[in-house]
């Protein structure tokens, strides 16, 4: 989970980027056409006879349509990465009409061996695609079929993007999107659906112009919402609302000014919001999560509350590391450690 949630919030994270760019150019970004995927790990959705499902009329529809009028162009499509040659796009790939079969009898046991290898190493992950994969076309619009199928496009960008191969993690990442699209045309009240579309978004942000990358902002929190009303005991979903919270806390008047100009609401939190989410997620997961106790310290540095803020800095160090991810994390303790010290009672 730690690799995971390492990656989550990049929506954010690039939006202070993207809002400095916008301040020194109006120049939109130039559409990006699909990379070709490898033939490891992905089978282009595309190809499963150009079929999809349904969407029927929702909330979040009319939220997208709010961000494309917000954005002064009705007709611009959300996801733009068809190809020259004309393929379905994202957005509009759910308009038709199909009727498929679910999973088959010994569906429990399957997404039991597939869950148990999702969480496994990248050999047992790549598993976990290959299985789904080779029943992808009968299941489809299934949505405990869907939800799993994009988290293992996840799972697989992720080691896509760690030998860098971009052009596989790139067509991972919009394979997801366009999954977790089927399938909430199926299920718009899928929590694990809406919790793993708003993880595609975030890594989506690499591979979107500036204006996308902010829609995008919208989208992901937007999709938070609904899986924590959904899903209200799942403590990723707390940390990562509170990342979000965090990141747009901290934009500057001149970004907030920017944004603005491009949004008739753009996006505003406070630190006291931030903090009130990691400690949600504290709550369900406790004692046990340094990164979540890092940012519960950051919060409360931000609100100069050091004395409270290093009591949970020395909890979090007191935990081991057991990823790459996770020793990063550890340093960033020890550093706001070493600079806040002497606020110890």
């Amino acid at each position: 989970m730690m690799k995971e949630l390492s990656h989550l919030t990049q929506t954010i994270e690039s939006l202070r980027k993207d809002i400095n760019e916008l301040k020194s150019t109006s120049a939109a970004a130039a559409p990006l056409s699909k990379s070709p995927a490898s033939k490891k790990f992905v089978s282009s959705v595309s190809s499963s006879n150009g079929s999809g499902c349904r969407r029927p009329s929702s909330g979040l529809n009319d939220s997208t349509s709010q961000l494309q009028a917000i954005s002064g162009d009705e007709n611009e499509e959300y996801f733009d990465v068809s190809e020259e040659g004309g393929e379905q796009d994202w957005a509009t790939f759910d308009e038709r009409n199909i009727t498929l079969p679910v999973v088959n009898s010994d569906s429990a046991q399957f997404f039991e061996d597939i869950d148990r290898l999702l969480d496994g190493d990248i050999a047992e992950q790549q598993m976990a695609y290959d299985k789904l994969l080779s029943r992808k076309e009968e299941n489809i619009c299934d949505p405990e079929f869907v939800w799993r199928m994009v988290r293992a496009c996840y799972v697989c960008c992720l080691t896509a993007g760690q030998v860098g191969d971009v052009d596989l993690q790139k067509a991972l990442i919009f394979d997801g999107i366009k999954y977790s699209n089927l399938g909430l045309s199926v299920d718009e009240n899928h929590a694990l659906l809406h919790k793993w579309y708003a993880v595609m978004l975030g890594r989506s942000t690499d591979f979107l112009g500036i204006q996308e990358k902010i829609k995008n902002g919208y989208l992901f929190k937007e999709h938070l919402d609904v899986a924590v009303r959904l899903r209200p005991d799942d403590a990723m979903l707390y940390f990562m609302k509170g990342r979000w919270c965090y990141e747009v806390s901290m934009l500057s008047w001149v970004e907030r000014k920017v944004a603005s100009t491009l949004f008739a609401s753009p996006p505003s939190s406070t630190l006291e919001e931030a903090r009130s989410q990691f400690m949600a997620a504290e709550r369900l997961k406790p004692g046990e999560w340094k990164e979540n106790m890092l940012y519960i310290a950051k919060c409360l540095i931000g609100e100069k509350n050091y004395s409270e803020a290093i009591q949970w800095l020395d909890k979090a160090v007191g935990l081991g590391c057991t990823s790459p991810e996770e020793e990063a994390i550890h340093s960033e303790v020890l550093q706001l450690i070493a600079k806040y010290k002497g606020y110890r009672s």
